[in-house]
């Protein structure tokens, strides 16, 4: 991920902050944390990626998959916006889609052991839910 408007490791660093987060309950301190940067970001991949997390954090998960697929625009290869639209549709029950978009980065995405990391933790929350007759999906 190379170009002006992709993500470069700083902004990795940040979303990975961010993440632990709202891991952590700290969703106040996740969401500030996106707004001090999102203001330094052109558009791209980067403000994509910290945009997405600041509209799932403000409770806007259509808005956040639409900020997640601008930054897949920008950098096809962006991981946390595919983990990020990943989770959005686990959290509305849509298992198959979710599941379908973690297939898709898994083609897309360089195989780095923070992927397998990613992927397998996806696929083990996923693996956990309930499955529902007639489930969702988009």
């Amino acid at each position: 991920m190379g170009g002006p408007k992709s993500v470069t490791q700083d902004t990795l660093q940040i979303v990975e902050k961010v993440r632990a987060l709202i891991a952590a309950g700290q969703h106040g301190a996740a969401a500030s944390l996106c707004e001090q940067n999102l203001g330094q970001l052109p558009p791209g991949a980067a403000a994509g990626l910290l945009n997405g997390l600041l509209l799932t954090i403000k409770g806007r998960p259509n808005d956040a998959i639409a900020a997640y697929d601008m930054a897949l625009s920008f950098a096809p290869d962006a991981l946390y916006a595919y983990v990020g639209i990943a989770e959005i549709l686990v959290e509305k029950g849509w298992l198959h889609s979710a599941a379908v978009v973690m297939e898709e980065a898994r083609k897309t995405v360089p195989a780095t052991a923070e992927a397998r990391a990613l992927f397998d933790t996806l696929c083990a929350r996923l693996e956990k839910l309930p499955r529902t007759a007639g489930g969702g999906s988009t």
